[in-house]
């Protein structure tokens, strides 16, 4: 039984990550849609994410596109699994009592608290190109909705099969005890 109520606890968290990264996958596309309807060049995104770990040097159109994507991708697709997985572990404490209405708002809260932070605290001083591209679409839409509010409906999808193992398996206890 405590092995049980351990694994369950932990399921919140690990489903946190594969949900981060399918919301980041949304995000991500969302965001590249946007920049194209925007004027701004469909990679663009990639192109800042990966100067966060290449060098500012990438932003120039006429670096490597393979480096650009493929140092982009595997940043964004880390940061959304972790940021999944901070959602995920906070989800995990309200033991399955939220409903799909309270996920959704927590999770766009979560996403705009992740705009904020990353956008107003650590872009400023890290990460300055990042401020520089627009924030309502590319920064609060996209985080608050393409990637929170995304995030928190992938876990009420997954959270009701959960809460439906919980019942049963009490419901068995409770008849053959």
């Amino acid at each position: 039984m405590a092995d049980q109520r351990q694994q369950e606890s932990r399921q919140p968290v690990a489903q946190g990550i594969v949900l981060g990264i399918l919301a980041g996958i949304v995000f991500l596309s969302a965001d590249m849609v946007m920049n194209s309807m925007l004027g701004t060049p469909f990679f663009r995104l990639l192109r800042l994410i990966s100067s966060v770990v290449l060098d500012k040097r990438e932003l120039d159109p006429s670096y490597s596109f393979t480096a650009v994507v493929t140092v982009g991708l595997i940043i964004h697709v880390a940061l959304s699994g972790l940021y999944g997985l901070i959602f995920g572990f906070v989800a995990s404490w309200s033991a399955g009592s939220l409903a799909t209405s309270s996920l959704l708002v927590y999770g766009s809260l979560f996403g705009f608290l992740l705009w904020l932070v990353n956008f107003y605290l650590i872009a400023p001083v890290a990460f300055p190109q990042f401020t520089q591209i627009n924030q309502f679409w590319n920064g609060f839409v996209a985080h608050t909705f393409f990637y929170g509010t995304v995030l928190g409906w992938y876990l009420s999808l997954v959270r009701p099969r959960r809460l439906d193992i919980q019942e049963s398996t009490t419901e068995k206890e409770r008849r053959y005890g």
